[in-house]
């Protein structure tokens, strides 16, 4: 996975002469895999965020920190869609 994040940074870099990262916001069911965010910062030097689409929004449905927690970074895509006109 290490190796497929370079290149696709590399090929990023050399089509559109972009250089130099500031940071890397992960998302999806295995932004939640332990270790990952600890090994992609050592091995990339650069901080890596996890993305929570829900962090801005007040919410009112009846679930707990604790499950909200757990789905959170799976919802950038249903977040998007639901943004749409």
């Amino acid at each position: 996975m290490l190796l497929e994040i370079r290149q696709s940074l590399l090929f990023f870099d050399t089509r559109t002469g972009h250089q130099g990262y500031e940071e890397i916001i992960i998302t999806g069911g295995g932004a939640r895999l332990p270790g990952l965010i600890s090994y992609l910062e050592k091995n990339l030097n650069l901080p890596i965020i996890s993305f929570n689409p829900l962090s801005n929004l007040k919410m009112d449905f009846n679930l707990s920190e604790d499950e909200v927690e757990k789905i959170e970074t799976q919802l950038g895509v249903a977040m998007g869609l639901a943004l749409r006109e």
